[in-house]
């Protein structure tokens, strides 16, 4: 017997209507009907966050084994030892790209951004070896600027006497001024000793402490126990006032391991975020071609930063 398509049609449609009619009716026959529905649907949500999950995490580990390429672990240190302070020395120098190749570092350029709930400020650097720099910070949305070059300071619009510089303002223009931190201070330029070396725990993980003495100022810093990685430095000066700040994000840069996001804080409750979307560390070498003059404008762009 030959069905037309518009009986067929009639009788999906009764069958459905009975279906919907006697759910909700019998007990045992909802939970027949609507169970391979709701274990379909969890057991297609559960595999798409298991694929999430798993894809993030190959990322994520592709990511740390680029940004670890060619670092080794730290040797392990007697921090109670005569030679603990010149041997962590050493030992960092060494993982953060070699005392050589920082010695062949002329100078620095780089720009990102600094921004906090309240504020969003873009900057572009430069800093050198023989103390020169140049930093231009700018808030479009308040239409300030500010700029350092050739050792003078020059505001857009100028503060008034009872203006206090943004704390952005400060946080970069700290890192700017330096052109090594404390540690690579003390290995290059033999400016400076380490005070105190202790074991302590930060952000639940196990760091070593170590303490540094500079014109009046006591730095205090976290590393890394696995590879000296610098996590935290705190800046304590004579009046009692503090800057911290955080580094992550580390990248290799010509050989050289530089961070790539620094958090900024203060005693004070002041707080920034500082993301470098270019860094390009510019190093001595026998033969400046014009290929290598090229590539001191050419910024080396961050990979992580997304």
């Amino acid at each position: 017997m030959r069905r037309t398509v518009q009986q067929v049609k009639i009788k999906s449609e009764n069958l459905g209507t009975r279906l919907w009619d006697r759910l909700g009716v019998d007990t045992a026959e909802t939970v027949y009907i609507c169970t391979p529905y709701v274990v379909g649907m969890l057991v297609i949500g559960a595999m798409g966050m298991a694929g999430h999950w798993a894809t993030k995490k190959l990322y994520n580990q592709a990511d740390n084994e680029a940004i670890t390429a060619g670092i080794v672990s730290a040797p392990s240190i007697d921090l109670q030892a005569p030679d603990a302070g010149p041997l962590l020395i050493q030992s960092y120098t060494e993982l953060q790209g070699g005392e050589q190749a920082w010695n062949n570092l002329e100078s620095v350029e780089y720009n990102g951004i600094i921004f906090n709930e309240q504020e969003h400020h873009s900057f572009m650097a430069s800093k050198s070896k023989d103390g020169s720099l140049n930093l231009r910070v700018t808030n479009r949305s308040a239409e300030t600027e500010l700029k350092i070059q050739g050792g003078q300071v020059a505001w857009s619009p100028e503060p008034t006497a009872t203006e206090q510089p943004a704390f952005h303002v400060l946080s970069i223009a700290q890192l700017t001024r330096e052109f090594y931190n404390p540690l690579m201070q003390i290995a290059l330029t033999h400016s400076g000793e380490i005070g105190d070396l202790r074991e302590t725990i930060w952000q639940n993980q196990r760091v070593i402490a170590a303490t540094i003495q500079n014109e009046g100022v006591i730095t205090e810093l976290y590393l890394s126990q696995k590879d000296l990685t610098l996590l935290q430095r705190t800046d304590i000066f004579a009046d009692g006032s503090q800057q911290k700040y955080r580094f992550s994000g580390y990248q290799q840069f010509n050989g050289l391991r530089i961070p790539t996001m620094v958090r900024a804080e203060n005693n004070l409750g002041d707080m920034s975020n500082i993301r470098f979307t270019a860094i390009n560390p510019i190093l001595k070498t026998n033969q400046m071609t014009a290929q290598n003059h090229s590539a001191r404008s050419a910024l080396v762009t961050a990979s992580l930063l997304k």
